[in-house]
């Protein structure tokens, strides 16, 4: 029996021991007292569970990849400590569960019931650290405010460990969840984010649920679930995988289940085709011209609501409208808003019927702009959710990103659905999520489960005669060649692979414990796996190594791209920006693949890994792409660039998923050799655009923080042909009367733009003046200067020269930036009606 075995056998003893249980019917009476922490308690490092799981990473399933035991003692990978510190776990991740049916815990973490979170009435924690996976604490407490306190003194007993992971849930809500502060505490000191009202409804009718987050954590960091109703154990159960982070001396960050493909779009003509996940969802219309409208649960990706529009005519354009707003505003059994796809098909034409629709549009995070100016020219695709904290996605050939949409949904920290990594066809590979989470490879040995069995002596003597680290004699028990591939990742392959070339098989003596055909076999597959790893390995490197982020020189300065970006808008002070890695990455991908599309087999990979990798924090534990952070204007370059620089030191960990499973390496080196993943030629040919790509995101961020308003002035017939021409009525006291002023007449012409917002009473277009200024601008006319961009920021921004970066205004005017509300500016009025 292993050690970890029998000190968790005595922890189970010592919780029988010293703490009946007695629960009243209520859930909050008589609930056992924490008897934890246990010295020496810690989770096996063995014989992960789970290591299979492609969908949800929870416990239970699978083997591991690696049955050798033992610490390496030395120091590989340049001192890197690469792979956690339990030998013979799943590279991917082990999985954790936060409210199973394992009769003997519901909190599991590698297959292991955590002690005394079996109550079904009151509320269950466990504290683990994130520098081993071992357990601090667990237990159970009353499920009131007592033992809400109880848990939130917990957390902060912990506030000084930054790597400490705390998983918080409960089978029967959370009593007065809705009134209760306790609740509101507990959620903040773990990270989370304020709990909707919806969430603390079902909480308090007694609707499971499950926290994890960290302590010292600031909101946005921690991952939240609540049940639809009570006793919807699974719709409360947060699952997932602890995967091994090696930045900053290693730790273990929490990773949702494997991300899940989809298409807006998968087919052509009339017939569209929404794809999540297998399934696909075809429907061929009566018509050229129209929409696709398709709703899915946003928890568990169930089709909700399906709609097919012609549009161009009377019915069906009010069709249309009646469907997108019924649609935006339908939610599941739990309140929660649906997530929508509407794809167009043909190239639809706007009329007065319309704006209902545009209007849902609005209230599901995409652009009313775009939606009423397709005008028969533009594709449209919105991915996108009433929910507010939802992270929409809106292409088109009028936004500068023609459709359809492809790429990967991920769990979002409310654990719905929100997409990762997302593009046009082709701009985002799909097949580094799906062959890093494919099944493990089957009939291996029991030294190696996840490669081909090979005779044990003949590998010995060939790692021995090749030089393969560990392998210090010809029947060295410590050498294993499959484990050398994760162990000494970034060690010398080169001569090892020249060395393999060499090895004969032995003449008679002691070294000859196995048959020629025995040798030839296990020689003939070590040739080809190593050349394999040889090649993988050398691509995430590379890859990672082209990004030059990392360092104590990178060519790729994120922190100083942010602060010139702050420096140059002045950004008001204050915790007023919003951090968002996911959305800052598709920022960015957009800018490169329309920058320099012939590195599509880059821009791809990059932007795929990087959401893969996305929860990975950076030294401070709080700075991941997968989080949605509030910082001040000026800490966002900080912010960024420790999330990037943690998703890109991660690239070597989607390396070592690859090569630590015969068939995923295989499939791997057939990607590279196709030429489907490929290294850039040049480092410079990254550099550049990545560099343009991520100003891009810093201004798209910033501006609308110093000029927040999103103006709609008088167009023509009955104003001026631009926002320059507006004029506003200013009472002038020493002429007692009003005369007319032009607050906007120095606004650069490449920063505003005419578009249509509505349509008259006999259903023709208004086209209105679009453009932005700062909150409560002067209509004095006097400093005109001061309420607008200035024209060298907006040609840098919105500029198609070279060195300026063309963003699409579009796709810049839209809530995704400036919210929903727009300010109306009504020429020639007094102040222009603006107060």
């Amino acid at each position: 029996m292993s050690r970890a075995r029998i000190t968790r056998a005595m922890a189970l003893a010592l919780v029988i021991a010293t703490s009946a249980l007695s629960v009243t019917t209520t859930g909050t009476a008589s609930a056992q007292e924490l008897p934890f922490p246990i010295p020496g308690f810690e989770l096996p490092s063995t014989g992960s569970s789970g290591t299979g799981s492609s969908d949800t990473g929870s416990s239970g399933t699978g083997s591991s990849d690696s049955g050798s035991s033992g610490p390496d003692t030395t120091a590989p990978n340049g001192g890197l400590q690469l792979l956690s510190p339990n030998r013979g776990e799943s590279v991917l991740g082990i999985p954790i569960e936060t409210l199973s049916d394992n009769p003997q815990g519901a909190i599991v973490v590698n297959g292991v019931a955590m002690p005394a979170t079996t109550d079904r009435q009151n509320l269950l924690i466990a504290v683990l650290d994130a520098k081993t996976g071992g357990l601090l604490q667990s237990g159970t407490q009353p499920n009131d405010v007592n033992g809400l306190n109880s848990f939130t003194g917990i957390v902060d007993n912990f506030k000084n460990k930054n790597d400490t992971i705390v998983v918080v849930s409960g089978f029967n809500g959370v009593r007065n969840a809705g009134r209760e502060p306790a609740l509101g505490r507990l959620v903040r000191a773990l990270g989370g984010t304020p709990m909707s009202t919806n969430d603390l409804g079902r909480m308090e009718f007694g609707a499971p649920f499950s926290m994890i987050g960290k302590t010292a954590a600031v909101e946005g960091v921690a991952y939240t679930r609540v049940a639809v109703e009570p006793g919807d154990r699974a719709g409360g159960d947060i699952t997932g995988l602890l995967r091994w982070n090696s930045i900053a001396g290693g730790w273990y960050d929490f990773t949702p289940p494997a991300p899940v493909e989809y298409s807006s779009n998968k087919s052509s003509g009339s017939t569209v085709t929404v794809a999540i996940g297998d399934r696909t969802y075809p429907t061929t219309a009566p018509g050229s011209d129209g929409f696709r409208i398709q709703a899915f649960d946003s928890q568990t990706l169930e089709p909700a609501y399906s709609a097919n529009v012609v549009t161009g005519n009377p019915v069906g354009d009010q069709e249309l409208s009646a469907d997108l707003d019924a649609v935006s505003k339908e939610v599941d059994n739990a309140g929660r808003p649906y997530l929508v796809f509407v794809q167009s098909f043909g190239k639809p034409v706007p009329s007065a019927r319309w704006q209902q629709g545009a209007d849902a549009i609005l209230r599901m995070g995409g652009s009313r702009l775009a939606f009423l100016n397709l005008n028969g020219t533009s594709d449209y695709t919105l991915l996108g959710s009433a929910d507010p904290s939802a992270s929409p996605l809106e292409v088109g050939t009028l936004l500068g990103k023609p459709g359809p949409s492809v790429g990967l949904l991920t769990r979002s920290h409310d654990f719905s659905y929100r997409p990762m990594a997302s593009g046009a066809l082709g701009d985002v590979d799909l097949l580094q999520s799906k062959i890093m989470y494919q099944a493990p490879y089957q009939g291996g040995s029991t030294s190696a489960p996840t490669f081909p069995a090979i005779d044990r002596a003949a590998e010995q003597y060939i790692g021995w005669r090749a030089g393969v680290r560990g392998c210090t004699t010809a029947d060295s028990a410590a050498c294993d060649v499959r484990f050398q591939y994760r162990n000494d990742f970034l060690g010398s392959w080169d001569p090892i692979n020249t060395a393999l070339t060499q090895v004969t098989y032995p003449s008679a003596g002691p070294e000859r414990t196995f048959t020629e055909d025995q040798f030839n076999t296990a020689l003939t597959q070590l040739r080809q796996e190593i050349r394999g790893f040889i090649e993988v390995r050398n691509y995430y490197v590379g890859l990672q190594q082209a990004l030059s982020i990392g360092g104590t020189d990178p060519m790729l300065n994120i922190k100083k791209i942010g602060d010139d970006a702050v420096n140059t808008v002045a950004p008001p002070p204050g915790p007023n920006v919003v951090a968002d890695g996911l959305k800052s990455v598709s920022t960015v991908m957009n800018y490169v693949t329309f920058a320099i599309p012939e590195l599509k087999a880059v821009w791809g990979q990059i932007s795929t890994i990087w959401g893969l990798v996305a929860p990975f924090t950076g030294p401070s534990g709080n700075s991941a792409l997968a989080n949605k952070i509030r910082v001040r204007a000026d800490q966002l370059s900080s912010q960024l660039s420790e999330s990037l620089r943690a998703a890109t030191y991660g690239f070597t960990s989607v390396g070592l998923v690859m090569v630590s499973d015969y068939g995923k390496l295989t499939a791997a080196k057939a990607e590279i050799d196709a030429g489907r993943w490929a290294l850039p030629p040049n480092p410079a040919d990254v550099i550049s655009p990545l560099s343009d790509g991520l100003k891009t995101t810093f201004l798209k961020t910033l501006v609308p923080i110093a000029f927040p308003w999103l103006m709609r002035g008088t167009g023509p017939p009955s104003g001026p042909s631009d926002a320059s021409g507006l004029t506003c009525a200013i009472y002038e006291d020493l002429i007692d009367e009003y005369e007319q002023r032009s607050p906007w007449r120095g606004l650069p012409q490449i920063a505003q733009m005419r578009s249509v917002w509505n349509f008259d009473g006999s259903g023709q277009p208004i086209v209105w003046n679009m453009f932005f200024t700062r909150e409560n601008p002067d209509t004095s006319g006097l400093s005109s200067d001061s309420s607008h961009i200035s024209a060298d920021l907006a040609g840098t921004m919105f500029g198609t020269a070279r060195g300026q970066l063309g963003i699409n205004l579009y796709d810049f005017m839209s809530p995704r930036y400036f919210g929903t509300t727009v300010h109306q500016v009504d020429h020639t009025a007094r102040k222009c009606n603006l107060g």
